[in-house]
């Protein structure tokens, strides 16, 4: 990575087409599925910090990206792996590193909260493991905050990024269904959940008890996110892509040296590199990410549009599988596959729905983690892609005909440091319902023109604008569009 100087940014501004390329062409409404006017995510982070250092490497990422999430708690846990005792002290030590840099964190958005607000909702979770002990701690300080949370007059859901046992939010809804069974269902409906691995029966009681909770369970997927280290070499079925951009070498050098005091605070791995990072990849807002449609796919992976029982069941994992005998109903979303090509080699499972897009989170992070020591001028900042003039991060739907064709038009898409621009557009097509291939004209272009198969009627296509700069490292932002095609 270049440290030499930037040049003073220039700024683009978007330019708002007053014609759309193509008659069908609407921006989404302004659901809550497809929110373009305050993309900002509620979240809530749940972690079994301490028990391996993956929880402190995603820790350090997370608050790179403090910016762009309304925080309201960051909660030490228990899990499979941690029985007892949640460490608070080792949150609010990275808390104290986040301090150390937020002046020159502010340098690039007045967003970034201080860390005193941060404190403020850092408390511990429950003590012991699973919803046994849960059940005689209704009183915990974190469970009345996660109510509270759940009470505010906001209509945004509430994501629960829980990276080892989820016990916390599983006591807080024993307590809302016990002590207050007039309000439970409406305040569990703006729970949204997205843990790794399943480390303790708390989602497997929230949906035994509330079926309808949007609750995702990264059973295996989230191994896709960096490869084990040599002397722990397991699960060789996740890598794929370019592992070389996850490794001790790249995190020595984009990360732990010369980044300040949230660098320094960044651990090496014991196995694996931030196994739960993909709980809250999912929530960055940058035209790819709509996290209440878990099939949409994105940094954080890609799950089954249809909920999943006994996502656990049969495992082997003895640390959790025996809590579950209770729930043998649940259902969770989890795991989807995606089919993927790299440098001639092809892929197709569910690590590659998170590794296809490593190389653009990793060098996301790396700039996003030379904000704590660089001035704005020598940080390169992520470009806005815009098509057809929509400058929004929201959806796009597009109506078409078979055998048509559709032109899109990145026009007035910009980057805040002036970078020159390069485009790619392409078909996603797991989550949509339309498999076969699809012919794009000039798809390194910034405006393509797509033919729409005869045979893709009364079905749907996802087409990604990527948008990248030219500066060091490389960045990118994205555009959604989904072209619902007519019956024939």
């Amino acid at each position: 990575m270049s440290c030499l100087p930037r040049r003073l940014p220039t700024f683009c501004f978007p330019v708002l087409l007053l014609s759309l390329v193509l008659p069908g062409f609407t921006p989404a409404a302004d659901a809550d599925d497809e929110r373009a006017a305050d993309p900002k995510p509620r979240v809530v982070v749940l972690t079994d910090i301490t028990n391996e250092p993956d929880d402190a490497m995603s820790l350090v990422r997370f608050l790179c990206y403090a910016d762009l999430f309304d925080i309201e708690g960051l909660i030490a846990t228990t899990s499979c792996w941690k029985r007892d005792r949640p460490s608070l002290g080792a949150v609010l030590e990275l808390l104290d590193a986040y301090q150390a840099v937020y002046p020159n964190l502010r340098l690039h958005s007045p967003d970034y909260p201080s860390a005193e607000a941060l404190r403020a909702v850092a408390l511990a979770g429950v003590e012991g493991y699973g919803m046994e002990p849960a059940g005689d701690q209704l009183d915990n300080a974190a469970v009345d905050l996660i109510i509270s949370i759940l009470e505010k007059d906001d209509p945004r859901p509430v994501w629960f990024s829980v990276w080892g046992g989820g016990n916390t939010l599983g006591a807080a809804v024993m307590k809302l269904q016990r002590e207050r069974p007039d309000d439970a269902a409406r305040l569990v409906a703006k729970i949204r959940g997205y843990e790794i691995a399943l480390q303790d029966d708390a989602f497997a009681f929230i949906a035994r008890h509330f079926p309808e909770t949007k609750l995702i369970s990264a059973q295996n997927l989230w191994r896709g996110i960096s490869r084990t280290t040599p002397e722990f070499n397991r699960w060789p079925e996740s890598w794929g892509g370019d592992d070389s951009l996850f490794d001790a070498a790249w995190i020595v050098e984009h990360v732990q040296r010369g980044h300040g005091a949230l660098g320094a605070a960044y651990p090496s791995a014991d196995y694996l590199w931030e196994g739960d990072t993909p709980a809250f990849l999912n929530l960055i807002p940058n035209g790819l990410h709509f996290p209440e449609q878990v099939h949409f796919g994105g940094w954080g992976g890609r799950f089954d549009p249809v909920r999943k029982k006994n996502v656990r069941s049969g495992t082997g994992n003895d640390t959790v599988d025996g809590l579950l005998d209770q729930h043998r109903d649940y259902a969770l979303f989890s795991d989807a596959a995606d089919r993927w090509e790299w440098q001639g080699k092809q892929y197709e499972n569910v690590y590659a729905t998170v590794f296809r897009w490593r190389q653009d989170f990793q060098h996301d992070f790396a700039a996003r983690i030379d904000r704590c020591v660089r001035p704005f001028a020598e940080v390169n900042h992520a470009p806005r892609a815009v098509v057809g003039g929509d400058a929004s991060l929201g959806l796009i739907r597009i109506d078409a005909k078979p055998g048509g064709e559709i032109t899109l038009d990145a026009a007035g898409s910009s980057d805040p440091d002036g970078d020159r621009l390069s485009y790619r557009w392409f078909h996603y097509p797991e989550p949509g319902s339309y498999r076969g291939k699809l012919s794009i004209e000039a798809a390194d272009r910034e405006g393509c023109i797509v033919r729409i198969p005869l045979d893709a009627g009364g079905k749907d296509l996802h087409l990604i604008l990527r948008a990248s700069d030219s500066g060091e490292p490389s960045l990118c932002g994205y555009r959604r569009v989904i072209v619902a095609v007519q019956s024939p």
